[in-house]
């Protein structure tokens, strides 16, 4: 056996062969953890802001105080040396970029030496030249209008800190240049006119809120003349009551400097709100906006989701809210979408059964998902029950619920092709369309009220209910199964005939005077075919759950993220978005590689060609 015993003040007196060994230092990571990083991290902005505060002092500072002075010639002559003041930030950036990344410099190139040590050079020699140019510059008068006028037929008699400042103004007037090109442009002004009216609002409210009202009042102050200070002098030997200045100015420099986080988010929210507007994000945030809208989320699929002709584009921009085909396109995906709810277990067996959309769809009426024809049906029985009126009076309040419309017709056109397909005999499927004949014969002539009896409904609707509810169960048994059909078929044959009918007692009596066989039972030739197909046994599920729901359901789905993915999907369609392209017009990527080497290597076999010439 191996002894694993080990002596521990063997271990001990062993050196740390982790600690002494040659620490490898990182590349291009910043060790040096300071509180000047929040400088060095947005220097652009800092100088933006050190550099326009320094301005607007000066202009403010002027006697008439107004922005106009800018152009006067002692007041320009002020404010170009805020190029002195950009040059010490620089060589302050410089610096940190140096002190910073001190302990990476292990590890970078030479070439990455080189440019932070070529970076700081630059930016010393000028913090040194500039201020010497304008030392020299001040006995010279100059102003905005001279400079730009008088530079070319004066040049020669110019300040040196004029050619100084020409110099340093070269690389951000190639940047400008730069940015006037238009594939720059495009690519840059998405993000810099925001930030750019941005710093304009900021400015301004800090040069009228700010420093324009503190002038006068520190002008004041300034002459002022304390000989005797009850207090300690923290200045004793400095004039103009400069304690009294700085502790004035003090909270107004952190305001300027600190209320650029205000700005941003007042401008975030403005211009994100109005470009979401415009975008149509956030158009649908509740389920009660989804059913309000629903209508039109099938042609809003079509048209972004699905690639289309040119014709059929002109035909999407109709009036109408939806299309047959549209709803079919849309049934597919919408459905899939409900199925992978369920499958992540974020919905139930009734929910799905709500939210799916019939793929076998009519002729006559748009089928919605049952969510949105929940409640429907018993809301339109007790309407209809107890209705006084004409016919045109009971359809108008009908049609002008459009998701109660189309459920009273699709509810009546299954019932009517289920009774039709469930009856095998042949006069028995005569006497069923001649009710429906009926029916549909005396809407026409506006004489349904006077024809039928309302308050009989409700008692239909229940023997219905129980019709489809055996027809959703197994067939076990399939002789007690066609029995207990063929007695509530028969049930809801007289309800019709003899209660909803005023004069509907003769059809059954004809039907039973045309039998050959006198014992024969009525309708008792059944066709249970239905089990094995799959469409037929969609219609009985969904006619089941417009019928027997009673109670709302504004609430389904209840999973909080199943309500957070159905108003994501529906907001996405309605964003604006380019129309999906057709799959032939699209290139794979081997294509658009193939091409552009073919295109490439025209080019440089030129440009070698011409050079070699």
């Amino acid at each position: 056996m191996i002894n694993f015993e080990v002596n521990i003040s063997t271990i001990l007196q062993q050196p740390n062969q982790v600690t002494a060994a040659k620490r490898k230092p990182k590349t291009n990571f910043v060790e040096v953890r300071t509180f000047w990083h929040l400088f060095r991290s947005f220097d652009r902005m800092w100088i933006l802001l050190i550099l326009a505060f320094q301005a607007m002092v000066i202009v403010a500072w002027s006697p008439s105080g107004s922005p106009a002075a800018f152009f006067d010639e002692d007041v320009f002559k002020s404010v170009l040396s805020i190029f002195i003041t950009s040059a010490l930030l620089n060589l302050l950036q410089a610096t940190l970029d140096i002190i910073l990344s001190w302990k990476a410099w292990g590890s970078l190139k030479y070439t990455q030496i080189l440019r932070y040590l070529l970076k700081f050079a630059v930016a010393a020699a000028w913090a040194v030249v500039l201020p010497i140019g304008y030392s020299n510059s001040v006995q010279n008068t100059t102003g905005l209008v001279k400079f730009s006028t008088d530079w070319a037929g004066d040049w020669r008699n110019q300040s040196f800190y004029n050619y100084a400042i020409a110099i340093y103004m070269i690389p951000n007037i190639l940047a400008a240049l730069l940015f006037m090109l238009p594939p720059l442009r495009r690519s840059m002004e998405h993000s810099k006119l925001c930030t750019t009216i941005l710093y304009l609002c900021k400015l301004a409210f800090s040069y009228y809120v700010e420093i324009l009202p503190l002038i006068g009042p520190t002008k004041l102050i300034m002459g002022l003349r304390v000989g005797y200070y009850e207090w300690h002098e923290l200045f004793s030997n400095v004039n103009h009551n400069l304690a009294v200045v700085i502790s004035i100015w003090a909270p107004i420099v952190l305001v300027y400097f600190m209320d650029t986080q205000i700005w941003y988010a007042i401008f975030s929210t403005i211009i994100g709100g109005i470009h979401g507007a415009f975008s149509h994000l956030g158009e649908i945030r509740t389920l009660g906006m989804l059913r309000s809208r629903f209508e039109s989320v099938p042609s809003a699929f079509s048209k972004h989701l699905v690639p289309s002709s040119k014709d059929e584009t002109k035909g999407r921009h109709s009036t109408q809210p939806y299309q047959r085909k549209d709803i079919a396109k849309f049934s597919e995906m919408w459905n899939e979408f409900i199925n992978c709810m369920r499958a992540e277990d974020l919905i139930s067996n009734r929910e799905r059964g709500l939210l799916l959309v019939p793929y076998f769809s009519s002729e006559t009426v748009v089928q919605w998902p049952p969510f949105l024809l929940a409640s429907k049906i018993p809301i339109a029985l007790d309407m209809a029950k107890d209705f006084k009126g004409r016919d045109a009076d009971l359809f108008k309040k009908i049609k002008n619920d459009t998701y109660m419309h189309s459920a009273v017709t699709e509810c009546y056109e299954t019932f009517r092709d289920l009774l039709s397909y469930l009856l095998d005999d042949v006069e028995d499927k005569l006497v069923v369309k001649k009710i429906f004949q009926i029916v549909d014969d005396r809407i026409e002539q506006n004489k349904f009220m006077t024809e039928f009896r309302m308050s009989e409904l409700p008692q239909l609707n229940s023997k219905l209910g129980k019709l489809l509810t055996l027809l959703k169960t197994d067939l076990e048994d399939v002789e007690t199964y066609k029995a207990q059909t063929v007695n509530i078929i028969q049930d809801i044959l007289e309800i019709i005939t003899q209660d909803v009918m005023v004069n509907g007692d003769g059809i059954l009596h004809r039907h039973d005077d045309t039998q050959n066989d006198k014992n024969k039972q009525k309708f008792e030739k059944l066709n249970l075919g239905f089990k094995n197909d799959k469409s037929w046994m969609e219609k009985v599920f969904r006619l089941h759950l417009l019928l027997t729901v009673k109670e709302s359901a504004i609430n389904v789905p209840m999973n909080l993220e199943a309500r957070r993915r159905i108003t994501f999907f529906t907001n996405s369609l309605f964003m604006i978005m380019p129309s999906a392209p057709e799959v032939r017009n699209m290139l794979s990527f081997r294509s658009v590689r193939l091409n552009l080497f073919f295109f490439i290597l025209p080019v440089n076999w030129l440009v070698n060609w011409s050079f070699l010439a």
